[in-house]
């Protein structure tokens, strides 16, 4: 699933994502695949998408059958600053280094499939996605 900003998917006025956003968007796709074939999804998130899928687990649980969390990004217990952006954002161009800055982990992932990863995250993401509110 496309998140505001990344891939076609438009951003809001403001050009940032947020997690509350982001959240509600992917319900939007749960209530969407719920309603196609009337079973409730098994949901998948990795690093950032682990701390998106369990808030929008926490808050949209009505089409989600199981949770799978693949690690998160930031340490447990770790307090993110406040972060209430009024400038505009950003809009950095993607880079293969950024692309998979997410597998840190040696043997979790063969490299074929990160280069892959990594081959369509910079196709279908060519400007990296700006957040705001991720606290």
């Amino acid at each position: 699933m496309d998140a505001r900003g990344y891939g076609k998917t438009p951003r809001d006025a403001t050009g940032y994502n947020t997690p509350d956003r982001a959240a509600k968007d992917a319900s939007i796709v749960l209530n969407w695949l719920f309603r196609q074939n009337g079973v409730k999804t098994h949901f998948w998130g990795w690093s950032m998408g682990s701390m998106l899928g369990q808030l929008t687990t926490q808050k949209y649980p009505e089409n989600i059958k199981s949770l799978i969390l693949f690690g998160y990004p930031i340490r447990r217990g770790f307090k993110v600053p406040e972060d209430n952006k009024t400038d505009k954002p950003k809009r950095k161009q993607n880079t293969a280094k950024a692309a998979a800055s997410d597998f840190i982990t040696p043997g979790s992932i063969s490299k074929k499939a990160i280069a892959e990863y990594v081959r369509h995250s910079l196709e279908a993401d060519p400007i990296r996605a700006d957040w705001n509110k991720t606290h």
